[in-house]
């Protein structure tokens, strides 16, 4: 009889030991989520990061400003007014400053807004939109 009531305590310490771990574990897991040290996708995220600017570079056009990233991706086009040209620019996780050539063929006017997206290796795109002054 001493030996029965033995295996329950030992059986109901093991259970208590199991559901405090795993309540640890758990609240790990949240935390990480919320304060962002974990990720639930495996395609960064990729941010306009304040305001983006067209500059007149000698006969070609640039996009100056900064992006943030939550992961490693290369921005494999731009696109602009329906000029499209295909780049290989690397943007880093975190903030990362832009420079990037836009299509020869694209011509702005001074004092307009434009959408410039950017094409991104895992497929999704970045609307990033400008300022031409």
């Amino acid at each position: 009889m001493v030996q029965r009531k033995n295996r329950r305590g030992i059986s109901g310490s093991l259970t208590s030991f199991i559901l405090i771990a795993a309540s640890v574990v758990i609240s790990l897991v949240v935390i990480g989520f919320a304060f962002g040290t974990l990720t639930y996708t495996s395609t960064p995220t990729v941010k306009q990061d304040g305001e983006m600017l067209i500059l007149s570079k000698g006969e070609e056009y640039c996009l100056t400003g900064v992006v943030t990233s939550s992961g490693n991706v290369i921005i494999d086009s731009v696109s602009v007014n329906g000029n499209m040209e295909s780049i290989s620019v690397k943007i880093n996780q975190g903030q990362n400053n832009l420079d990037i050539p836009l299509p020869s063929s694209f011509n702005p006017q001074q004092g307009q807004h434009y959408n410039v997206i950017l094409g991104l290796s895992d497929g999704t795109n970045l609307n990033a939109y400008a300022y031409y002054s």
